[in-house]
């Protein structure tokens, strides 16, 4: 037999059969299947994320974990963001204002923080004389001059996803997301927030 038939030979029978192995070593209790530390480590379902009074407690209370939490959000905002248009140096001086009157930057790290903290928040867009929240935004209908900052939830503390959810295929950054959210006030009231309305802020993508 030839090098070439041997090497055709053994194509064909790895091709046609997998072989799997695994180590083991009974007598020292090492390897697959055997009684050792190892083998019995687990990775159990743990929703980390729904128990509010841990998390809370550990972002007040141990300075690593806040760390953990604020350090890329303080990254992602140290530096700003850069404006990339042809409006004038008038109209983009009112724009650096208006963040700074609305306290803006200080809302967005926040937001980030509660996302990081909690698996999610969210930040309503606050406009002048246009508070019909349940109402989808039109770009059209906002004035100048209309912004007034943003209002931040985190997901334990005042807004909750509906049931109903974005059906547009037109819309696909929000194809298939929550349509709206329900707001609670500190007085218990409810409302109604269209999904066009807010800033989402999401925790790592999960599995449904």
């Amino acid at each position: 037999m030839t090098l070439d038939d041997h090497r055709k030979l053994m194509a064909a029978v790895g091709s046609s059969r997998d072989v799997m192995d695994a180590f083991q070593n009974a007598a020292a209790r090492t390897g697959f299947g055997t009684s050792n530390l190892i083998e019995g480590t687990a990775y159990p379902f743990n929703r980390l994320t729904f128990n509010y009074i841990l998390l809370t407690s550990l972002f007040r209370g141990h300075w690593i974990i806040r760390k953990i939490v604020t350090a890329i959000a303080d990254d992602m905002m140290k530096s700003g963001w850069a404006i990339i248009s042809q409006a004038s140096p008038k109209q983009l001086k009112e724009f650096d204002v208006a963040i700074d009157d609305t306290g803006t930057i200080s809302k967005l790290l926040e937001a980030l923080y509660w996302a990081r903290l909690y698996g999610g928040s969210a930040a309503i867009v606050a406009l002048k004389d246009n508070d019909n929240f349940e109402e989808p935004l039109d770009i059209d209908d906002v004035e100048l001059d209309s912004y007034r900052g943003l209002i931040v939830l985190d997901r334990w503390s005042g807004i909750y996803p509906n049931l109903r959810v974005c059906s547009d295929i037109n819309d696909p950054l929000s194809y298939g997301l929550p349509e709206t959210y329900q707001v609670t006030t500190d007085t218990a009231k409810t409302f109604q927030v269209h999904h066009s309305r807010l800033l989402r802020f999401t925790g790592p993508l999960l599995p449904i």
